[in-house]
């Protein structure tokens, strides 16, 4: 038996998400792929913008077997904690065989070189990045220029090093003007790779080339234009492919103008047996990250007079930023532009609002790293003919399968009930209608 693991967020599930499922199965001609998702809440420190649940339909729907979450303190956190959490997910559930992802690069043993070069951080290369850091980049763009040695690298040519001359290596694969370290599907390459080796896993990595540019590109721009579509961000009138089921009350309303040239219709960017889903039954919501501003206001505001450095990931500095601009605090977006600088980046204080948000501690995460990382595999859906994947699962896993909350008391010792709490906390402010306790495991 042959098994692909899958780290997704489905936010929310496109096409894009569709090849790479197709195409991992084709390549490796596994039986099963377990997706390993984000809750509720993403790495771009955001929530998802739809629940976890119709995301999790969504997934079984299109060649995913066995869904299960990931954590909510590596789903919110860098793209190092994120891919650290769901690797060693993955390599405690002892049934997992690929590790396959999406990547502009398409070629995985340039991205173990690289992934080798950064893990190898010698004191030149600390020295160089934090020149770098200094000067206001973002950390990729910083640690993609301050690789030690100046030696040129061709996706053509294997033997040859990963240096920082790295737009010459992508101009080689057809990716002219990009950086490999700072192309995001690439980032999160190397970071599997990284954690993939850190943990010594005998998982083999599996990249698929990511297809397309711009709106039509299927792994990036897809998910992106969904978004904004379904939260009524982009304007213009909705694609006149739009099926008479997807009666959503905010795309009900209409946008005015024509959509920006060269958008895709739904039918380019859904697959067909999702579309109904996003109407489900006309109760779907879709949440942003404004839903929050007056919860947000409520924590910041709380917790001013200590500051804000108990909180994951959150420096000494930007809790002093928090702290300055909290009386002019009149959303959480234009908070986080309120508090943007060239040394901190939108997605970083998104990320670290959203920890304050979500009570995830400095000392918690360090507690949970401490006890190795991930200590249950909760399950959220699975297509009923993957018995024999469960099965294999539980005869091999070092990981109880939670597929009821109820039975975690009994399988969890006190710091995998403190990790599960996180999730059924972040689940409950994010939708105060479902109940987590009493959620049903999708099934197809």
């Amino acid at each position: 038996m042959k098994t692909i693991g899958i780290i997704a967020e489905f936010n929310p599930f496109h096409r894009g998400h569709k090849h790479l499922i197709d195409e991992a199965k084709r390549l490796t001609q596994a039986d099963f792929c377990i997706a390993l998702m984000s809750g509720n809440f993403v790495q771009r420190g955001s929530p998802a913008l739809i629940n976890k649940y119709l995301r999790t339909r969504m997934a079984l729907l299109n060649g995913i077997d066995l869904v299960i979450e990931l954590p909510v303190v590596y789903a919110t956190g860098s793209a190092e904690y994120f891919s650290r959490g769901a690797v060693r997910l993955f390599d405690k559930l002892g049934v997992v065989d690929f590790l396959c992802f999406g990547s502009e690069c398409g070629e995985i043993e340039i991205l173990k070189k690289t992934a080798a070069q950064f893990s190898d951080e010698s004191p030149a290369f600390q020295k160089n990045l934090q020149t770098q850091l200094k000067k206001g980049l973002s950390f990729p763009h910083a640690r993609s220029l301050a690789i030690d040695s100046p030696s040129q690298s061709s996706c053509e040519n294997k033997s040859l090093p990963i240096t920082s001359s790295l737009t010459a290596a992508l101009a080689n694969a057809s990716l002219a003007n990009a950086s490999l370290a700072t192309a995001p599907n690439n980032i999160l390459a190397i970071e599997y790779l990284k954690a993939l080796s850190f943990f010594d896993s005998k998982i083999d990595p599996v990249t698929i080339k990511r297809k397309g540019a711009g709106y039509h590109d299927e792994q990036a721009a897809s998910a992106s234009i969904l978004r904004k579509l379904l939260s009524n961000e982009l304007p213009g009138e909705l694609p006149s492919e739009l099926p008479s089921g997807l009666n959503n009350p905010k795309l009900e309303k209409g946008m005015p103008g024509e959509l920006p040239s060269g958008c895709p219709s739904w039918n380019e960017l859904v697959p067909e047996n999702t579309l109904p889903l996003y109407d489900y039954n006309g109760e779907t919501s879709f949440c942003d990250i404004n839903s929050f501003s007056d919860l947000l206001y409520y924590k910041l505001t709380l917790n001013a007079d200590s500051g804000y450095t108990q909180f994951f990931d959150v420096s000494k500095d930007l809790s002093d930023k928090i702290r300055k601009n909290l009386a002019a605090y009149s959303g959480y977006e234009s908070f986080i532009h309120a508090l943007k600088s060239k040394d901190l980046t939108y997605l970083r204080i998104s990320r670290c609002l959203n920890h304050i948000l979500l009570d995830i501690f400095k000392n918690d995460v360090t507690l949970f790293i401490d006890n190795d990382y991930v200590f249950y595999a909760r399950m959220l859906g699975f297509r009923e003919s993957a018995g024999t994947l469960l099965k294999a699962i539980k005869a091999n896993s070092a990981l109880p399968l939670l597929s009821k909350l109820a039975d975690a008391e009994k399988l969890l010792d006190k710091v995998g009930l403190k990790m599960l709490k996180k999730d059924i906390q972040a689940a409950h402010i994010y939708d105060r209608t479902i109940n987590e306790y009493t959620a049903p495991i999708i099934k197809h």
